[in-house]
């Protein structure tokens, strides 16, 4: 198996290691501007012109089933780090945690790398 920084890991030891997936959904309510309108007048809409956003980290332990949650409102390095902080929480510092992600481009960051190795995690 290779991490994304590609060093290859030889060896495992799964009685010290928690391995996990991680992955992130946005949920989004949009309004609709469209409407009723007099011939050759425009109608103007006054309301919020986006909606809501949320987004949903989700961490699921493949051993065990636990799954971690955190809402934020928007998906970046910043956010992925505060949602990891969640997760190492509720593990002891020594165990090792082995978390498998997609190729989003915050999981990948400096910032979120340097969290990681500070925090016993590795993201594969």
């Amino acid at each position: 198996m290779e991490t994304t920084d590609g060093k290859k890991l030889k060896y495992l030891d799964l009685d010290n290691c928690e391995v996990l997936v991680q992955d992130e959904s946005a949920f989004v309510s949009d309004v609709s501007q469209y409407g009723w309108s007099l011939k050759g007048k425009k109608s103007i809409y006054k309301g919020y012109r986006y909606g809501t956003r949320v987004n949903c980290f989700g961490s699921l332990n493949i051993s065990n089933g636990t799954i971690i949650l955190t809402l934020e409102p928007r998906g970046n390095s910043q956010t992925m780090i505060k949602h990891l902080e969640v997760v190492r929480e509720n593990y002891p510092i020594e165990k090792k945690l082995i978390i498998f992600t997609d190729n989003a481009s915050w999981h990948k960051t400096k910032k979120v790398s340097k969290y990681c190795e500070k925090n016993n995690r590795l993201l594969a």
